[in-house]
């Protein structure tokens, strides 16, 4: 059984790698979900303070990577409208995946400026 658990947890950092590069693919939380399953085999020792860090880490990291393009707008000069254009064609690309989340906070951007 701690065969299969050590198999499904390669393949998921196998895809958490592959998600920090592929925007279809969640990396992070993947990989979390990775070390989830090695914390509760018997043969990997993982303390309960790193668990936690990690923890909090991707949820500052999923936080993050929807607002850095709202950041980015406001720093590059935007204007409020452009900002909240950013942020809902941030939001709106989430349900058009791969190419919503590239391409939904600069068409929210620019729909938001003119």
């Amino acid at each position: 059984m701690d065969i299969l658990i050590y198999i499904l947890s390669f393949l998921l950092q196998i895809a958490g790698i592959v998600g920090c590069v592929a925007p279809v693919l969640p990396g992070p939380p993947l990989s979390l979900a990775g070390i989830l399953l090695l914390y509760f085999t018997d043969k990997m020792e993982l303390s309960l303070t790193l668990l936690i860090g990690w923890i909090i880490m991707i949820v500052i990291l999923q936080i993050l990577d929807y607002i850095t393009p709202v950041l980015g707008s406001k720093f590059s000069g935007g204007t409020p409208s452009g900002k909240r254009g950013c942020m809902a064609g941030t939001i709106l690309g989430l349900f058009f995946m791969p190419w919503g989340i590239i391409l939904g906070p600069f068409i929210g951007a620019l729909i938001g400026e003119l």
